[in-house]
């Protein structure tokens, strides 16, 4: 994102920072034993609460911060959805303006003071999509081609079961469930950007509840040699208006072209 080139890391960070619900912990695997992917995946889900209430809970406003301490840059993030349908996030750069980002209706779109709007196609759009439909959520076949383990590693201190993910959209990635309690602790891969393929890489450093809700409130991401923190401090779980989701003038403008 510095030197003037915003990477939009809200909708690179929000598959994991949706809020969601715990109920039941987990109960821990053998670090020496590499579990069949799709059980690593629903063990997670568990820990959470479950499919159905993961989708209740898909619905309000997450307050934080977006910030690059190397950079000096510390800004205020909001994040408004409903459902995996309608989704708007805005980082608010000081001195420099809002960069916004958004899914809705099937309309994936950014735009920023850099690089003013943009509708989002191609792997751009899919990977956009498929980071927040409940079937992508759980890797099913409607999304998700092969799922493979890779092993264990270690992230934030604590070891994790490695898989690595095939997307139908052609895209590859993998994730890092944690030994003792199953909750997602990293996941990466090559992210579509106006710059071409980077390689990210996502550490969630901390779950935490917000409004009887637990949820990753501490994610980092690397990429380009940088370090990009995702802090989120509130949740307020009434359903945003309408008025909330109307696509900016601009982005109306593409779509009339």
């Amino acid at each position: 994102m510095m030197k003037i080139r915003p990477l939009h890391p809200t909708l690179l960070a929000l598959a994991s920072a949706m809020p969601l619900m715990a109920k039941t912990p987990a109960s821990a695997t053998d670090s020496t034993t590499s579990p069949e992917p799709h059980a690593l995946v629903e063990r997670h889900i568990q820990a959470l609460g479950g499919m159905e209430d993961i989708q209740k809970s898909q619905t309000g406003t997450l307050t934080g911060t977006f910030s690059m301490p190397a950079a000096g840059i510390n800004a205020p993030m909001t994040v408004s959805f409903s459902s995996h349908e309608k989704i708007i996030s805005k980082v608010e750069l000081p001195g420099v303006g809002a960069i916004q980002s958004g899914i809705i209706d099937g309309t994936v779109w950014m735009m920023d003071p850099f690089q003013g709007p943009r509708l989002l196609e191609g792997s751009e759009r899919a990977q956009q999509l498929e980071s927040y439909h409940p079937d992508a959520i759980r890797r099913l076949p409607s999304f998700v081609t092969e799922m493979s383990s890779a092993g264990t590693a270690e992230y934030n201190g604590k070891r994790c079961h490695k898989v690595n993910i095939k997307w139908k959209s052609g895209r590859e990635s993998w994730d890092c469930y944690a030994v003792d309690d199953g909750l997602l602790l990293a996941s990466g891969g090559k992210t579509s950007s106006p710059m071409g393929e980077i390689e990210v890489t996502t550490v969630i450093k901390q779950y935490g509840e917000l409004s009887g809700h637990k949820m990753p409130v501490h994610s980092e991401m690397q990429m380009m040699g940088q370090t990009q923190v995702l802090k989120f401090t509130g949740f307020d779980t009434t359903p945003p208006g309408d008025e909330v989701f109307t696509l900016p003038p601009a982005i109306q403008g593409l779509l009339k072209k």
